[in-house]
């Protein structure tokens, strides 16, 4: 007989059977044929769970809850990877069954008896929930610090909900998805305008000294573009994007060096260039010094200079103004040069007539230029001597009128056209000059390159210029030599003083270079281009070139309007795929398909756009071919 069959005999003659494994359940049928019914045996009772086994069922639900959380947002993820990566359209059957595959091999049921009641209940208590629209991705990241919580454990669940909060934020703002990692539409609607900008960029990248080579964001200056390439310029699918941009960052420094270099400038510091511009200066006005003096004293051996000249009118003036000397010195130095180099004729009673004659104050031609020349070297610009000076050297020249020769008004003219260059252009003068009363430089040699092009008007800037390369023939070849370098100097001062401006933040990138600042190169040649001072400077064509490397500073180093999100987020999500990945590792299976979801969709097609990015083929562009 067996066991089954003795317990239900047992059981039918009143005996207690519990003790071995047989209940009410157990007592025999009889059919309807009067015979006895086998009964099939009763399921084993599930072994309760033991005291240990009770306290760790609540972590046990939670795990199991996390594993199931983590593999419903890993697997919708892997889900639509599967279908970017093989080029099947968003929603594809294949990659939602790909992604049930995954999440089923994340999901960890209860290990206890208790911890499945549990969720049992939590089950019953959120089948409302059933009736919600499906969870978006941000809902599934935000179910990601619930997993994490779980596999990580209580230690980490703060810092693992602020990461799913933050993957969440990240879905909800940014980009979407598919987005990341899909090639954008290259151009934006505008048509065939918009491609002619772009092969004018690329034109005029090409055409710099260095060349440099514009990504395809760059080029189209297309939003979505741009946002991906400098996105993913900060991951490391995008390393060599980040290149890119320093080997850019580099190359427009070697263009602006190769700038310098192309002036033919020697001296480019500030102290340097201030030097050799006052060297120039001085060694052109001693030479012209030397030819008027020459011209003089031809006028004086021919005895031109010692014709005498009423300067009465001269002396009438001093006196009206005496009481003005304090606010003009000059009026004093003229009174005292009278006093000197005059003499009063006249004064007595004409004979004939019985009438008195009036006195009359002479002095000779050369005494009187002289003077004049005193007077226009002390009219500094800025002070009242100027007005003073004026007046005066008027009336000396309407004394000086008709007496002379030829020698003479030759000399005269020199002179004119030398103070025309060196005394009445403060810009020049004031270089020149030292402070009253001091040996100083009215002018400090490091201010010299400010004071003349920066801080000079077009006019001052188109003089100085003339003044150092405008030469008469025959003219001393070192002298020549000086102002050419003087000039080279202050375009070469130019250029570094952009490349100074723009290296002025301490920004460097990863290779430890300065990285530029196209506001400044913008400010400086907008500053100089405004009233045609760039011209002056550079002529026509070279100021061109200025222009040019300015306009692609800001194609490098600028993006268009409402591009990059300052909240990363882009970089945001792609590093919670990766913190996925990092809190599944200890649930089996889930690290590896995790890892693999989040390198499939970051790698194949991230790559193959950041390759298109960095090589654009132009034909795709301008519709002209080329690369």
């Amino acid at each position: 007989m067996s066991k089954a069959d003795l317990t239900a005999k047992l059981a039918r003659n009143g005996y207690d059977v519990s003790k071995l494994g047989g209940g009410p359940a157990d007592v025999p049928q009889v059919g309807t044929d009067g015979h006895m019914v086998r009964q099939q045996p009763a399921a084993a009772e599930e072994p309760r769970d033991s005291l240990l086994g009770v306290i760790a069922s609540p972590v046990d639900a939670a795990l199991s809850a996390g594993s199931a959380a983590l593999g419903g947002i890993v697997g919708a993820v892997a889900g639509a990877g599967n279908n970017i990566v093989n080029g099947r359209a968003p929603g594809a059957r294949q990659g939602e069954e790909f992604g049930s595959r995954v999440a089923e091999k994340i999901a960890r049921p209860p290990a206890t008896q208790t911890g499945r009641a549990i969720l049992e209940t939590v089950g019953k208590a959120a089948e409302p929930l059933g009736a919600l629209p499906t969870a978006t991705l941000a809902e599934l990241a935000g179910a990601a610090g619930n997993a994490s919580r779980a596999v990580r454990g209580a230690a980490a669940a703060t810092a693992a909900t602020q990461d799913a909060a933050d993957a969440a934020a990240a879905a909800a703002t940014g980009p979407r998805l598919r987005d990341l990692v899909r090639a954008p539409q290259q151009l934006d609607g505008v048509g065939a305008a918009r491609a002619s900008e772009a092969a004018q960029r690329a034109a005029r990248a090409q055409s710099l000294p260095v060349p440099v080579k514009l990504t395809r964001g760059q080029l189209t200056r297309d939003r979505t573009q741009v946002a991906f390439e400098r996105e993913t310029a900060k991951q490391k699918e995008g390393a060599s994007l980040a290149a890119h941009y320093e080997d850019q960052n580099a190359t427009f420094g070697q263009n602006l060096d190769a700038g310098v270099d192309a002036t033919g400038a020697q001296n480019i510091t500030p102290r340097a260039v201030g030097k050799s511009f006052v060297a120039a200066l001085e060694s052109k006005d001693t030479a012209k010094r030397a030819e008027i003096n020459t011209l003089y004293q031809k006028a004086r051996d021919a005895g031109e200079m010692a014709q005498p000249v009423d300067v009465s009118a001269l002396a009438e003036w001093v006196k009206r103004n005496k009481g003005k000397d304090r606010l003009a010195p000059i009026i004093s130095v003229i009174e005292s040069e009278l006093k000197q180099n005059a003499e009063v004729q006249g004064g007595g009673v004409d004979l004939r007539t019985l009438t008195k004659q009036p006195s009359r104050t002479v002095m000779s031609l050369e005494a009187s230029e002289d003077l004049r020349q005193a007077i226009g070297k002390l009219s500094e610009p800025g002070t009242p001597n100027v007005a003073f000076g004026k007046q005066a050297k008027g009336i000396i020249d309407t004394a000086q009128d008709g007496k002379g020769g030829d020698l003479f008004r030759q000399a005269r003219r020199a002179y004119e056209n030398y103070a025309n260059e060196f005394e009445n252009r403060d810009v020049i003068a004031k270089a020149l000059r030292t402070k009253p009363g001091t040996s100083d430089r009215a002018v400090a040699y490091e201010d010299v390159f400010k004071h003349a092009i920066m801080n000079g008007s077009t006019d001052d800037v188109r003089h100085v210029f003339r003044v150092l390369t405008a030469h008469e023939a025959g003219a001393d070849p070192a002298v020549v030599a000086a102002g050419q370098q003087a000039a080279k100097d202050l375009r070469g001062a130019v250029i570094n003083h952009i490349k100074d401006e723009m290296q002025k933040n301490l920004n460097v990138d990863s290779t430890g270079a300065r990285t530029g600042s196209p506001a400044k190169i913008d400010s400086i040649v907008r500053e100089l281009d405004n009233d045609g001072k760039l011209d002056v400077i550079f002529g026509k064509q070279d100021a061109q070139k200025i222009r040019d490397l300015r306009d692609v500073a800001i194609d490098i180093y600028t993006s268009p309007s409402g591009t990059v999100n300052s909240s990363n987020t882009a970089s945001a999500l792609m590093r919670k795929l990766d913190d996925v990945a990092g809190y599944a590792k200890s649930v089996p299976v889930a690290g590896k398909a995790a890892k693999y979801m989040a390198d499939q969709i970051k790698s194949v097609q991230t790559r193959r756009k950041v390759r298109d990015a960095i090589n654009p083929n132009l034909r795709d562009l301008t519709g002209k071919g080329g690369n």
